[in-house]
Order: structure tokens, then C-alpha cells, then sequence
């Protein structure tokens, strides 16, 4: 009994492991959060005569994938595996989590089917680069040292000290034998201690990069891209509660009074009159 519950359990968790490297394989390399366009591809919603709402394509990359694939500007995703799209980032979601695709599209009065390999499609995203995305660029021309060139303000690179003109020559305490070694170790991701030489002087930086499985985003939290850590910045919300709308204090307006008449003027005596005489 015991050895029966215990190759179930073996079983379940080599089924669990496969499905998680299928879903991994597909991934980019540089973890970024992948949109549309990134796979070669503009929507627009488009909402059809009986009321549904879908996909209509807008534009696409002259050799990107998609086109190769045999989609067309004007076509109408009508749905991805049998489950209707009406949103544009559930087009890449569908490529995140199965290894084959299969879209209706309606072009025109027809429908027609379209098939894609997950890994393919994700194989064709070009990788962002890792030091632009952490805030910082190298001299690509120096093979022996790893100098940084420029670093943008308000990035991981920033804030953590890093300065043009710093000569990186250690990370995690073991010496840099080439600038391949950061770029891996960028990509990557995690607490990565860095150490640069400036004005001949040692100096110590930390570097906390987000990995690849937190810089992937789904869909409904997209956002712009920026250096600075990889995934897309948002705006951040602070919890303070939304205040009604106040209407505008209301002014009175009585009705004007009317000013009463002045007094009658007193009747002055005659000349010469004395004044309390007969």
C-alpha cells in the first residue's frame, strides 16, 4: 500500500515538472513581459454585427512570424482553442500556457484555421537587453573590462551607485573574467554584489534584479516598458480612498429689498420769525 501511494506520488510530481518545462521553455530569454507587438502583431477591438467582440488586426511585421504563418491585416481572431478572445493580451496568453495554438480568424465571410507552435512564436521575441533593462550600458568594443559607459537616472543601476566611467571587476566576490559572465548573471537575475574600480579606488554595489519568473507578466497588468528592472512600470496606488465629487457650495440669492423712503423734511419757519413765539 505504502509503495503504491508512493509511485502516485512520483508520478504526479514528474507530470508536474514536465508541464512546468514545457511552460518555461517558452518563456524569453530576457523575462520581459511580451505584448503583442513583440510577437509582430497591432489589434483593435472590433465588435461584429451579432455583438460579439474580437480582434481585428491592425498591422503586423512585414517578416515577422505571424506573417509567415499566413496572417493577414483586416483578419478577425475569433477565438484561440476553442476559447473566444476579446482582448489582445489574451492572444500572447494563449502561447504562454499550451505548446500548440489554434486559432479561428474570420477574414471576410470566411473562417479559416490557423495553427502555431508555442515555442516558435516565443523563440521569435527578440530578448531585451539585460544591461538596459537594469539602467546601465557598457563599452561593447572592450573585450578584456566591463566599463560602464552611462547609466539612467531613476534605474537599478542609479540607485544602487553605479557611475559612467566605473570598471567592473568582480561579482559575487569571484574576479569577472570576461563581460559575458555580468550579461549571464543579468539575465538571470537575484542579489548580485558587484565591485568597480573608480578614480583607483574599490567601491561595493548591490544590484537586486527581479528574476525571469517575476518579470513575466500576464497580460491584464500590462504596461510600458522601461530600463530599470525589466517589467513595465505602473502607476502606484497608495490605497487613499476616492473622495465623491463635491457639488459647488450653493450661493443665496434672496430678493433684493426696496429702500424705504427717506424722512420727511421738517417745515422750517418763515423769516423772521422768532422761533417758539405766537
Amino acid at each position: 500500500m505504502i509503495r503504491s501511494v508512493r509511485r502516485a506520488l512520483q508520478w504526479v510530481l514528474a507530470a508536474s515538472t514536465a508541464c512546468l518545462f514545457v511552460v518555461a521553455a517558452q518563456q524569453p530569454a530576457a523575462g520581459q513581459m511580451v505584448r503583442p507587438p513583440d510577437l509582430g502583431v497591432w489589434f483593435k477591438q472590433e465588435r461584429s454585427p451579432d455583438g460579439a467582440t474580437a480582434l481585428a488586426v491592425t498591422d503586423l511585421l512585414p517578416d515577422g512570424i505571424l506573417v509567415q504563418a499566413g496572417l493577414r491585416e483586416g483578419d478577425r481572431i475569433v477565438s484561440a482553442n476553442g476559447k473566444p478572445l476579446d482582448r489582445d493580451q489574451q492572444f500572447v496568453q494563449a502561447f504562454l500556457t499550451n505548446a500548440t495554438v489554434t486559432f479561428v480568424i474570420a477574414r471576410g465571410a470566411q473562417q479559416l484555421s490557423l495553427t502555431l507552435k508555442s515555442s516558435a512564436v516565443m523563440d521569435a521575441v527578440v530578448p531585451l537587453d539585460p544591461y538596459y533593462q537594469t539602467g546601465f550600458l557598457v563599452d561593447e568594443y572592450d573585450s578584456e573590462r566591463t566599463t560602464v559607459q552611462r547609466v539612467f537616472p531613476a534605474t537599478l543601476a542609479f540607485y544602487a551607485g553605479l557611475k559612467p566611467g566605473d570598471v567592473i571587476t568582480s561579482l559575487n566576490d569571484r574576479q569577472l573574467a570576461a563581460p559575458t559572465e555580468l550579461t549571464k548573471a543579468l539575465r538571470r537575475g537575484g542579489r548580485l554584489n558587484l565591485t568597480a574600480i573608480r578614480n583607483g579606488q574599490p567601491r561595493h554595489f548591490t544590484l537586486m534584479i527581479p528574476t525571469p519568473s517575476l518579470r513575466l507578466r500576464s497580460s491584464s497588468t500590462a504596461g510600458p516598458l522601461s530600463p530599470g528592472g525589466g517589467p513595465p512600470l505602473s502607476t502606484p496606488s497608495y490605497g487613499l480612498p476616492s473622495a465623491p465629487l463635491l457639488a459647488p457650495p450653493s450661493i443665496p440669492n434672496p430678493t433684493p429689498a426696496i429702500p424705504s423712503p427717506p424722512p420727511a423734511l421738517p417745515v422750517l419757519p418763515p423769516p423772521g420769525a422768532v422761533p417758539g413765539g405766537t
